[in-house]
C-alpha cells in the first residue's frame, strides 16, 4: 500500500499552489524531486505498524493541513527511531483515557513513551 494515488495524472514541474493543500500537490506532481519524496515517504510508510497504518494514511492524506503534518511527523518519529535502532509500537495501551503514539523500546526492553505533537492554528 501506499501514501500516494498511483493512477492519478501528474501535472507537470509547475510550484505548489499557494492554497493548495500539501499532499494534493505531492500526490499530483511529476517533479523529479517531488517523486524521490514520494518514494521515501512510501519505504517509511512500509515500515510503519500495519495496525496503526490505515489511520496515519488517511490523515496523511487529508487536505486539512495540520492533520496532514501531524500525520507526517509521526512518519518521521518513526523512521527516526527505527534507524536509531529502537522499536516503535504504535498506540500502545496504558491506564489513562488516552494513548501516546508509540512506546519505545530496545533489546525488548521498553524504554519510553513518545508523543508526536506539531504547534498549529486551533479551529477556533
Amino acid at each position: 500500500m501506499s501514501l500516494f494515488d498511483a493512477d492519478v495524472q501528474r501535472i507537470g514541474d509547475r510550484p505548489k499552489g499557494y492554497a493548495e493543500p500539501i499532499f494534493d500537490y505531492y500526490n499530483a506532481s511529476s517533479r523529479a524531486d517531488v517523486a524521490a519524496l514520494r518514494r521515501l515517504l512510501d519505504s517509511w510508510y512500509r515500515a510503519f505498524p500495519a495496525e496503526a497504518g490505515a489511520e496515519l494514511r488517511q490523515r496523511f492524506r487529508s487536505r486539512i493541513e495540520r492533520q496532514h503534518q501531524g500525520a507526517f511527523y509521526e512518519l518521521y518519529l518513526h523512521e527516526l527511531s527505527r534507524r536509531l535502532g529502537y522499536e516503535a509500537e504504535a498506540h500502545p495501551v496504558v491506564d489513562e483515557p488516552t494513548h501516546p503514539d508509540f512506546l519505545i523500546s530496545h533489546a525488548g526492553e521498553r524504554r519510553f513513551y513518545l508523543e508526536a505533537t506539531i504547534a498549529a492554528e486551533s479551529d477556533e
